[in-house]
């Protein structure tokens, strides 16, 4: 019998309590690996299960791209 409390079925899973999807744990990896001062990143995931994102980044050196090349290998994992 399933319990209910104002016709709200109180035995269904919460979407909050369930594991994190691929595409959500990629969108918080773009935002939590550290990253250089001079890039600015945004990623987020979409409704279809894409991640969108966004890398803004200010280059003086073509040394710096191996900095960003690192920023993605943590990224990837």
């Amino acid at each position: 019998m399933s319990q209910t409390s104002a016709n709200h079925p109180l035995d269904r899973n919460d979407p909050a309590d369930q594991p994190r999807c691929q595409m959500e744990r990629l969108a918080d990896r773009f935002m939590d690996a550290p990253k250089p001062k001079w890039l600015k990143v945004h990623a987020t995931r979409w409704l279809d299960s894409k991640v969108y994102m966004e890398l803004e980044a200010s280059l003086t050196s073509p040394d710096q791209i191996e900095d960003l090349i690192n920023y993605l290998a943590r990224v990837k994992g």
